[in-house]
């Protein structure tokens, strides 16, 4: 059509220039034309996410993460899921630590070996406590006692964890939840304050990380099938590995860890095991007595709800659909036999970690002494720095008898799911 127009007009056609190729600077084309090297520093720069993306592109880079996957991905997950140890201690928790002394707060040395047959092997954590004039392991600080350094000499030396590339994946699984968390967490924060909510800074998300790893290692050792260490609940100056593990941590880090559990029991009371019939005609008609002891089962189905670790409640958490209340309680009953013999022991140990520290006499609320969200509270810097590394009980206290030898038991809710069932006339 265009040359019937052009000899009508009179004019020439323009003779037909040959085909040039593409540019491909700066494409795939290019990017694939790299050295192996600098590709492979290319994918230490990207998140973990961006990383299995970019190996889905081809052969070259799915080729070059699976013959290279330690190497790209463990300095990665140190980066992004600081402190990488801490995260690393839970996941190589076993019941094994509970019959060795200091297995269950003293951080193991972990190595990740390469091939078979490596002996020396990546070092991802040196394990054991921080002591002065020796390197301090990254996400563990060095603790002082009255400005002099504290002995570490009666506890073992560290067990060593070898890890192989089979871990990897686990490991991710891991990473996984606790990212889950981390876009979680705003939500239960502010959960009376929905106009507040926002994303967390990157400090922020350390501390959630930080708290996040030493309630599940605390979850894995203490509120699951194990026989627990004593049949009370933890009591300040008493022997009990429960206390020990948080004597290790200072007060602000143990207000940060109060504060995401005080968030774990909103995200139960509100999600997990809700109050459905909260707004029924026949509570109005209730007695103040009546009122006080529903308030106190439920708060007794939530403190025994709170001994799930956070794979646990994010599973229930994302299928709360399909888990309804009798379905729920069938369901972690089938998981954890031993489920109602008590409530969780984590709010007890930190209270009676905070009660043996004779220099926060007279402090009202540990809330005011550290926080997940936002900076902490202007005050003494030794509330920073005031854990034991041994886990022994900060001078002049002494090691006593308990006081009780009970703790509550728990509830699964389904003496009250069946009540409800019952008035709801079968509908639930």
């Amino acid at each position: 059509m265009a040359a019937l127009y052009a000899s009508r007009l009179g004019i020439r056609p323009s003779p037909s220039r040959p085909a040039t190729k593409p540019d491909v600077t700066g494409t795939l084309e290019g990017l694939e034309g790299l050295p192996a090297e600098m590709l492979l520093d290319i994918y230490r720069q990207l998140d973990i996410e961006s990383v299995f993306l970019l190996a889905q592109t081809n052969s070259l880079f799915h080729g070059l993460l699976r013959r290279n996957k330690p190497q790209i991905i463990l300095p990665i997950l140190q980066r992004e899921f600081s402190p990488f140890e801490e995260l690393l201690q839970v996941y190589t928790a076993s019941e094994e630590d509970l019959n060795y002394l200091g297995d269950t707060f003293q951080p193991r040395r972990i190595i990740y070996r390469r091939f078979p047959g490596d002996v020396t092997g990546i070092v991802l954590c040196r394990g054991g406590m921080a002591t002065h004039g020796t390197p301090v392991t990254p996400g563990f600080s060095e603790v002082h006692d009255r400005g002099k350094p504290t002995s570490t000499a009666s506890l073992p030396r560290p067990r060593t964890i070898a890890l192989m590339e089979r871990d990897l994946s686990p490991l991710l699984r891991y990473c996984k939840t606790v990212r889950k968390w981390e876009e979680l967490y705003p939500r239960l924060h502010w959960i009376a304050e929905p106009e507040n909510c926002r994303v967390l800074g990157s400090f922020e998300k350390e501390k959630l990380r930080r708290a996040l790893c030493r309630w599940w290692l605390h979850a894995r050792y203490f509120h699951g099938d194990h026989p627990r260490p004593r049949r009370g609940e933890p009591e300040p100056f008493v022997h009990d590995i429960r206390t020990s593990q948080m004597r290790v941590y200072p007060t602000s880090q143990l207000a940060e860890l109060r504060a995401l559990v005080m968030s774990v029991k909103n995200l139960i009371r509100h999600y997990i095991y809700p109050n459905l019939e909260q707004n029924m005609d026949e509570m109005d008609d209730s007695t103040a007595l009546e009122r006080m002891i529903e308030r106190s089962i439920r708060d007794r189905i939530v403190d025994t709800y709170a001994k799930l670790d956070p794979g646990e409640l994010m599973f229930y958490f994302e299928n709360l659909y399909n888990y309804p209340r009798k379905r729920l309680v069938v369901d972690v009953n089938l998981r954890h036999p031993t489920f109602v013999h008590d409530q969780e022991s984590l709010l007890s140990a930190i209270q009676a970690a905070v009660e043996e520290r004779h220099w926060l006499d007279g402090i009202g609320q540990l809330e005011d002494l550290g926080a997940i969200v936002g900076n902490a509270s202007a005050g003494d810097e030794r509330l920073n720095e005031d854990g034991n590394p041994d886990a022994s009980i900060p001078v002049p206290g002494v090691f006593r008898r308990p006081q009780y030898d009970w703790s509550p038991p728990g509830d699964d809710g389904r003496a009250l799911t069946e009540r409800v069932h019952t008035m709801s006339g079968g509908r639930l």
